[in-house]
């Protein structure tokens, strides 16, 4: 009978939330803080300048960089080389424009802290006064602007073509103007956007949408403490801004990284809900220490769950890539570094707005398996072969369950699953203060059964402006998640019984139903033998719970004008708590198997930094940072297990119930950080750029003596397009040229690997057996431990072309790692090979390129048509080894089939796979052994590469890599009024991947296991043209060879994107700012060779154990809804 019980998980938690409870304490909050815009800036701030021949462009730099003000104009509108000499003390900022505009064609209006300068009027009217409007020749124009995705633009500046009336669009993006007649033009512009002109034509309501300029020379970019203007940037910096991250549903933060971004490659280490993703930037750059990034949220250096980071929540992500750039990081810098920036406040106005979003998600595809008819052919025959009777006679077969098919289990595991996410935000504030408050809950179900995700998580980010010199702020997010999991991804079995189910799914005998009569769970037969899966899923209790904590505090004082102090405390604290039951009729359990652990890591971080920025005469220009910076991270850890219950109802909260408590562990670490920077900037004439970068770092971990090291680089860069002979090329509307050398370091080893660590040791001693603890070594310190020393060349090319339509980046570079981490084995004659030290060993290369494009297609008044793009090629090589050692590594499998299936050699590269090469199937000439034994027809051949007649270890040759050689990603983004279209292609390629479901189980051929669909085609002696090998009993060894490699490449329709943004004349009556609907379809058309689930798999993080996929849960293919409102 086939009674599959239905399963739920438990919906109960440690510290349970209100939403709705939450949410009404952050409206409370946002109006305890709602503050009213005014205009008084620009009467009480004093400003004091001495200009002496000064340009007006430069007197606007001193203006803007020492104050609040922003001056918004077109430069032919403005004689910017026009020069000055005057002194001003504690004056406002009306007799200052005065000074620098009389007898002038340029006139001026102060708005608030916004400057706007026009052109004057070819009337003769006195300097600073504008020509009266005629009431009956005015027409008040109202409206809203919005960007690419439908969200307000606040603050955009608005103003009537040819004369100095204009406005500024309010918080929420609306806007009122009085124009001179019914042909007037508006000309809309904001900072990092497109400014766009548009003729009015006696419309008294508008909705205008700026594109997103990317390649924007004035855009500003987070480098590491501090920012800087795109246009002045010395090294490879690669930025994603917010309206890039909403415009797709994202259930975890690495996913916005794939595709979008040029030397990031990003893969997933499961598809499980509140799974993470493996990121590496531009290679691997070690071997047996971490390659991830460098993580730092709002200044602080991350070491935390990135799930926990709420991606509504980010203002934008810079990707540092080259030495220039992740130098000031100093030995944290090697594999790059993510700067995450969140949303702050706005200076005017006050803001609701929610997000909401809901869809489902699907297997993206079954897996082709014999049903329960064919798998009995195939156990039959495979009897047979080896002088057994058939396992199954034809009665049975007649017998089999729905119509011969039987259960098909992974119809039983998977299931469609909802995901639902609400975000609740409020924004505001004015000169003095401003704040950013959230609310948001994610509810993710896995499509396998049983399996969840829901997270909690609110962020409170304030800005103070104490005096004009003195501000203050801080930012805080608080989150919890919980995660209600299933054996994915790991081996197949574990000692507790807590099998793979996507492994198990795969293998289980067809023929079986999943209860008995007596509704007892019917186990896996005859082998491999575990529970069905069915029981997996509901025999195993698996949870974590998870609290995260982090902000930072920071203090701002203006010394000089040019001078500044900035101190900043930030904190961390991650806690978890897991359990762990496996229920007592679960194979291997023990009569009950409970487990409970708990980790907690607190990390600190204290920055002191000058912030400098000085003009020097008319041509130089220097600003830079002094820093000091201390970091400490402790960690602890503890777990408990016990086994043999006499009930199943408690699960894993009562480990003394258990008749055998097993022996608990506990551990703690801890380890800091000390470090010393500059970085100085220098610019010449606004042409030629230099950047130096020094930080020296002193890090705990490492041996007395080689704990410091100073981390140099310098980066230059020469704006070609500011030249002269420049000036006549209209296609080229800028153009720039920028190198960098430098160092960076990893310090990523055991806290403690040069001391002698200790571990305790039992033994069983006396005629009593008593146990007696004892402690033995661990390891070898090696007190010669130094540090992994990155030296890294980039090469690039900033341009933008055909006034700004296209903007192209190209990037060559060249990374160096030396010294090595390693963990080596000591030689025998030590009298022990259990033990390791680890060493630096050896280098490693990895060199590549970088392409990326923008392309303003069509810039219409109604349609728009955006087309942006990535491409990276990467390739790595082994440089040097210890002793120019050959290392043999790779993940065993479970048979141990796959040891030393990949190989480190000199000259050679990372993540080769070493196997014999397959020749095809044996016929009836079978004239090779098989290390001394006769093979069969229908068996496997393999090339003889010595050709000594027998196939042995010795030919075996590199047959493959798991690391690709190019990805990319190109994103084409349509938009006709209020309609938008987004579709997003992404790729890699020239990567092979171990598929140790199909080649241990579904490949075996032996009539134990299920079987794939393709094995119907099998060798008989009556179908000799195949490539799928006889059936056999008894289940040969099985030889890594070529036949386990599948190709990786893949590309991939990842997301579309429809939405609709409502017309601001619509919402205004509606007492609404903005409203927008979308849908959204994810992982939508894989193009791929892979058999397996998906080719985007990432089994382990381990450098050495890259490319292979064995009961990894699957990636899901989702359509989601979606609503945006403002009030």
């Amino acid at each position: 009978m086939n009674n599959s019980p239905n399963s739920t998980r438990p919906k109960d938690s440690l510290f349970p939330i209100n939403l709705k409870y939450m949410l009404v304490f952050l409206l409370m909050s946002a109006t305890i803080f709602r503050t009213h815009a005014s205009d008084t800036y620009a009467q009480e701030v004093p400003i004091t300048l001495d200009v002496n021949d000064l340009s007006i462009a430069h007197i606007i730099d001193r203006i803007e960089s020492t104050t609040d003000f922003h001056f918004v104009y077109k430069t032919k509108d403005v004689d910017l080389g026009r020069r000055l000499s005057f002194k001003v003390s504690n004056e406002k900022i009306e007799t200052i424009l005065e000074r620098m505009f009389t007898a002038s064609t340029t006139a001026y209006k102060v708005k608030g802290t916004h400057v706007i300068l026009t052109r004057k009027p070819t009337s003769n009217l006195p300097t600073g006064e504008e020509k009266p409007l005629n009431p009956r020749d005015t027409l008040l124009v109202k409206g809203q602007v919005i960007d690419q995705n439908g969200a307000p633009l606040p603050l955009t500046n608005i103003l009537e073509k040819g004369t100095s009336n204009g406005t500024q669009a309010d918080f929420d993006g609306n806007f009122s103007l009085s124009v001179t007649n019914n042909n007037a033009v508006l000309v809309f512009s904001f900072i990092g956007y497109t400014t766009k002109e548009v003729n009015v034509n006696g419309q008294s309501s508008l909705s205008v949408q700026l594109e997103e300029s990317e390649a924007g020379l004035d855009e500003v970019v987070v480098v590491g403490y501090g920012t800087t203007k795109k246009s002045d940037m010395t090294g490879a910096v690669s930025s994603i801004k917010s309206t890039a991250i909403s415009e797709r549903p994202l259930s975890n933060f690495g996913q916005v990284l794939q595709g979008n971004v040029s030397g990031v490659a990003v893969n997933s280490s499961s598809g499980a809900p509140g799974s993470d993703v493996q990121v590496r930037i531009r290679g691997l750059g070690s071997i047996n220490s971490s390659v991830d990034p460098l993580y730092v949220v709002d200044g602080l250096p991350y070491t935390g769950n990135l799930n926990s980071i709420n991606a509504y929540d980010i203002a934008s992500i810079e990707i540092l890539k080259d030495a220039s750039s992740t130098a000031i990081y100093g030995s944290r810098g090697a594999n790059g570094v993510v700067l995450i920036t969140t949303k702050k406040g706005a200076g005017k106005g006050f803001n609701i707005s929610y997000n909401g979003t809901y869809g489902v998600q699907d297997l993206r595809r079954k897996i082709d398996l014999l049903n329960a008819t064919q798998y009995a052919e195939l156990a039959n025959e495979a009897e047979t072969t080896i002088g057994n009777p058939e396992r199954y006679s034809a009665s049975d077969i007649s017998s089999f369950h729905n119509g011969g098919q039987g259960t098909d289990w992974q119809d039983e595991i998977y299931r469609s699953a909802i995901i639902q996410t609400h975000q609740l935000s409020a924004m505001g504030g004015n000169e003095k203060l401003s704040f950013y408050l959230s609310g948001n809950y994610l509810n993710q179900d896995g499509i396998i059964k049983t399996s969840a995700f829901e997270k909690y998580s609110i962020r409170a980010n304030l800005d103070a402006n104490i005096t004009d010199k003195l501000s203050v702020g801080n930012t805080l997010s608080v989150s919890r998640q919980k995660t209600s999991g299933v054996n994915a991804g790991g081996s197949t079995r574990s000692n507790s019984g807590n099998s793979n189910v996507v492994w198990a799914a795969l293998v289980a005998n067809p023929t079986l139903e999943i209860m008995d009569d007596n509704g007892d769970f019917i186990p896996n037969a005859p082998e491999p033998i575990f529970d069905n899966p069915v029981a997996l899923l509901n025999g195993v209790v698996n949870d974590a719970q998870a609290t995260e904590i982090i902000g930072s505090l920071y203090l701002n004082y203006d010394i000089k004008e040019w001078l500044s102090f900035k101190s900043t405390f930030g904190f961390g604290l991650q806690s978890s708590l897991n359990g762990l039951y496996t229920k007592k009729f679960i194979i291997g359990s023990n009569d009950g198997f409970a487990s409970r652990s708990t980790t907690q890591n607190t990390n600190w971080v204290s920055t002191n930094q000058l912030n400098f920025n000085k003009t020097l005469g008319t041509d130089h220009k220097l600003q830079g940072n002094l820093i000091s910076e201390v970091q400490q991270v402790t960690n602890e850890s503890f777990s408990a297990s016990s086994q043999g219950y006499v009930l199943d109802n408690l699960t894993y909260n009562d480990l003394s119930s258990g008749a055998n408590v097993l022996i608990p562990n506990s551990g703690a670490s801890k380890w800091a950080l000390a470090s010393f920077a500059l970085r100085a900037n220098y610019s010449l004439k606004d042409k030629y750029l230099m950047t130096f970068t020094g930080r020296y770092d002193g890090a705990s971990r490492l041996a007395e003596g080689n704990k410091w090291h100073l981390f140099p680089s310098g980066a230059i860069s020469w704006k070609i397009s500011e030249e002269p002979f420049m000036a006549s090329i209209d296609a080229v509307s800028s153009l720039k040229l920028r190198a960098s050398y430098g160092q960076s370091g990893n310090q990523s080893v055991n806290v403690y690997s040069t001391l002698s660590i200790l571990g305790p040791d039992r033994a069983i001693i006396g005629a009593n057996e008593d146990i007696r603890t004892g402690f033995a070594p661990l390891n070898l310190p090696n007190q010669d431990l130094t540090w992994e020393i990155s030296k890294q060349t980039d090469i690039g090319i900033d341009g933008m072309f055909f006034k700004g339509k296209v903007g192209l980046v190209l990037d060559y570079f060249n990374r160096k790692t030396e010294g090595l981490f390693f963990n080596r084995a000591l030689p025998s004659i030590v009298g022990t090979t259990n033990l390791t030290a680890t060493t630096n060993i050896g280098s490693v290369r990895n060199s590549g390129m970088e392409v990326e494009i923008d392309v303003n297609v069509i810039d219409g008044r109604d349609f728009q048509w955006n087309v942006t793009g990535n491409f990276t090629y990467t390739k790595n090589e082994v440089l040097a080894l210890a002793e120019n050692d050959t290392i043999y590594t790779g993940f065993g499998g479970e048979f141990g089939q796959t040891n030393g299936s990949q190989i480190l050699a000199v000259g050679g590269n990372l993540g080769v796979f070493r196997g014999w090469l397959s020749d095809g199937l044996y016929g009836s000439d079978v004239s090779l052994t098989i290390d001394g034994a006769t093979q069969s027809p229908g068996d496997l051949k393999y090339v003889d590469i010595n050709g000594d007649g027998n196939i042995s270890p010795d030919d075996r040759v590199v047959i493959g890599n798991a690391i690709p050689t190019h990805f990319w990603g190109l994103t084409n983004s349509f938009s006709y009024k209020g309609l938008n279209l987004t579709v997003f292609l992404q790729g890699s390629h020239g990567n092979q991947i171990v598929n140790l479901n199909r080649n241990t189980y579904l490949l075996s051929l032996d009539g134990k296991s299920n079987n794939e669909l393709s094995t119907v085609d099998r060798w008989t002696p009556t179908n000799t043209d195949t490539d799928i090998p006889r059936a056999t009993g008894v289940r040969t060894p099985m030889r890594f060879s070529d036949k386990w490699l599948e190709d990786g490449s893949y590309v991939r329709v990842k997301t579309v994107t429809l939405g609709y943004q409502f017309p601001a004349s619509m919402l205004e009556r509606l007492k609404i700012s903005s409203l927008g609907l979308f849908v959204t379809g994810t992982n939508l058309i894989t193009f791929t060779d892979y058999s397996g689930y998906d080719p985007d798999v990432a089994r382990s993080s381990s450098v050495t154990q890259q490319g292979y996929d064995q009961g990894i849960y699957p990636q899901s293919k989702s359509y989601v809804v979606g609503l945006n409102i403002g009030f």
